[in-house]
């Protein structure tokens, strides 16, 4: 099936038992989680393309793969529980929406341990509403001793493109 959405063509179509499989591992250690129960029973998957971004979706659990990235998306609360977060003050809200890099000032501290690298997830501090899928620039140590400077690479956020479009396809 193909769909049109903002000017690029999307295809969609079912993928092979042996391709979950290999993604569903992928991510799992990604992620640091040795158990691939939170993909059970027995996942169909489908991958939704865009250019250069795929969207696979597993029963109820939705992946994004961008280039190398192969990140939750921001619907999936599931997997979303799994990560380790990090909290932001409201001031920081609006422009972690807009796309912005986390910044030490605006953060209030952090949930789960995580080492440089690590996919965490941004939350506000009134709701601890999930704002960003984001790759950490400093361990969760190093965080809670760091007063300045980018701590987190903004990778999916809510309203960018990837969320607009899974909206669009859901």
């Amino acid at each position: 099936m193909n769909y049109k959405f903002m000017y690029k063509v999307v295809r969609r179509h079912f993928l092979k038992r042996g391709e979950i499989k290999k993604i569903i591992s992928r991510f799992c250690s990604k992620i640091n989680v040795d158990d691939e129960s939170i993909f059970k029973p027995k996942p169909k998957g489908e991958v939704i393309e865009t250019g250069s971004i795929r969207i696979f979706r597993f029963n109820d659990l939705i992946l994004i793969e961008a280039g190398e990235n192969l990140l939750p998306s921001l619907i999936s609360e599931r997997i979303l529980n799994m990560l380790p977060r990090i909290i932001v003050d409201m001031g920081a809200v609006p422009h972690i929406c807009n796309g912005a890099d986390v910044m030490a000032p605006g953060v209030t501290g952090t949930i789960g341990n995580f080492r440089k690298d690590d996919l965490v997830l941004v939350i506000d501090e009134k709701h601890h509403k999930p704002l960003a899928i984001c790759q950490a620039l400093l361990s969760s140590e190093d965080l809670k001793k760091t007063k300045k400077g980018k701590v987190a690479v903004n990778i999916h956020h809510v309203s960018d493109r990837i969320w607009n479009l899974i909206k669009e396809i859901s």
